[in-house]
């Protein structure tokens, strides 16, 4: 019984969806999982943003710190968030770092 209420209790810290948060630092964020993936395996064998205006052009950006961010979805490494770009005020979805909306 107790194995069955943690499990549950973990699934809705998982799975808690729709509440806004302002993003803690600053982190990478693409509008595919997969292209997150590539991107940040880029970031992490380059170890610099090098590559951030290839990867521009693919869909991804970075998220700064303070960055208001509307979550959708989040599992154990990523998150769906939405946030409304200031300059263009258009609203985006993407995929980011959990450690983005902790």
């Amino acid at each position: 019984m107790k194995n069955i209420l943690f499990m549950i209790f973990i699934l809705n810290i998982y799975s808690y969806s729709g509440n806004i948060v302002l993003s803690k630092g600053t982190y990478p964020a693409c509008i595919s999982k997969d292209l997150y993936s590539e991107f940040v395996t880029a970031i992490v064998n380059s170890g610099n943003f090098d590559s951030l205006r290839y990867y521009a052009q693919k869909g991804c950006t970075v998220i700064i710190k303070g960055t208001k961010l509307n979550i959708l979805e989040r599992n154990w490494t990523t998150a769906k968030v939405m946030f409304t770009d200031e300059l263009t005020k258009t609203t985006v979805v993407m995929y980011t770092s959990i450690e983005a909306v902790q």
